[in-house]
């Protein structure tokens, strides 16, 4: 097929206003348009009616190339003006910023090292256990080989994003995130039932190549998913763990992660793993900057920001004063969420914002911290010490 249309992502534009409304009604304001246009990694929106949508969905369906088809010429300008078309490999840096338009609580200096340490295996299978505001999922769902599957388990209960959409529509909108030829299955329920494990398995049909456990944060949920699920990752698979921290940034914004319980114990669920797993990876904000190229002397200043909340409330209420040239390099080094104007990704009064203070908590400096280990790990785990 044309590698100018493969990056294309488009959007039912009720659904899509719908979500982010529904995740974040503080950030962004409706935008207009039947269909909506995004590139996998790049920013930006395009707006087209449901007519051209038909037509470009046909066209990246059969391989199809947009340029010489003159009722499509004003949105191929839109296109090409933006870098949509253009054919160029996957920017994983890019695609972490992508968060501002996905939203996640995550850090985008985690999340970008994150992506960096996968890459060396080609992902053609990827199942994620817990989806949330589906930020993660958005993200997962770009690095997939061509042809490839994402799996989703998540039951959305009352207080979720998508508590309130039938499964038949949340299917839809993740279906948005995959490219041509790719495929999503949404499980909709609890990750621990037998039936559950079996659908998984049976939606996989063979080697699962990266495994994102982001579901139930208790530790006896997260050890249940990592047995459960592990097993279906090859030896030189990847296994990922959220929130190895063992904090909850937003605690006091929004409910329990878990269902199951209040206390976030992935942190030591993954001391636990790691003690018999050589090899693994501590994608903490000291290691993520490191691993991305930072200095060690950003790294020890954000690392000391983390454990200090009071030093961190008062660096952020000073640079919050100063314009954004003042702070726009920190910003990247610290791990905050650098954002990016694009249409979507403004205030009801069309103001960006000026300051950190005007942003979501969660948005802002949510570092939970990732584990990686390998497939092998799970197989070989025999724990050396009792467990909590």
């Amino acid at each position: 097929m044309s590698s100018h249309m493969k990056s294309l992502r488009l959007f039912d534009g009720w659904a899509l206003n719908r979500y982010w409304e529904t995740c974040f009604p503080q950030i962004y304001a409706p935008v207009h348009g039947d269909v909506l246009i995004t590139h996998a990694w790049r920013p930006g929106w395009v707006s087209v009616s449901t007519t051209v949508a038909r037509q470009l969905r046909s066209l990246q369906a059969e391989g199809g190339r947009v340029e010489g088809i003159a009722e499509l010429s004003g949105v191929v300008a839109e296109l090409e003006a933006l870098g949509f078309l253009s054919d160029e490999p996957m920017d994983r840096r890019s695609l972490s910023r992508k968060i501002s338009a996905f939203p996640a609580q995550q850090s985008l200096l985690e999340w970008h090292a994150l992506l960096e340490a996968v890459a060396p295996r080609p992902l053609r299978t990827i199942v994620e256990i817990g989806s949330c505001t589906a930020g993660t999922t958005y993200q997962l769902a770009q690095l997939l080989e061509p042809g490839g599957r994402l799996i989703v388990v998540d039951p959305f209960l009352t207080g979720s994003a998508f508590d309130s959409w039938p499964t038949e529509r949340i299917q839809t909108f993740l279906s948005s995130f995959m490219g041509p030829g790719q495929s999503v299955t949404l499980i909709r329920d609890d990750s621990h039932r037998v039936r559950t494990m079996r659908q998984v398995s049976h939606a996989a049909g063979g080697a699962v190549d990266l495994l994102f456990i982001d579901g139930d944060h208790g530790f006896g949920g997260a050890l249940a998913d990592y047995l459960l699920y592990g097993m279906l990752v090859p030896l030189d698979g990847f296994i990922a763990l959220h929130d190895i921290n063992g904090v909850d940034p937003a605690a006091e914004i929004h409910a329990p992660i878990t269902p199951k319980g209040s206390h976030i114990d992935v942190g030591d669920l993954w001391r636990t793993i790691r003690a018999d797993a050589p090899g693994s990876i501590d994608l903490t904000v000291r290691s993520a900057l490191q691993s991305v190229g930072s200095s060690e002397a950003v790294a020890t200043l954000a690392a000391r920001l983390v454990d200090s909340p009071a030093l961190f409330e008062f660096v952020m209420r000073v640079l919050g004063r100063l314009p954004n040239g003042g702070y726009r390099a920190f910003w990247e080094a610290s791990a905050v969420v650098e954002r990016e104007p694009f249409v979507g990704e403004r205030f009801r009064d069309g103001r960006l914002p000026r300051s950190l203070h005007e942003l979501p908590p969660e948005l802002i400096f949510s570092q939970g911290g990732i584990g990686v280990l390998r497939g092998e790990a799970v197989r070989s785990w025999t724990p050396t010490r009792p467990l909590p």
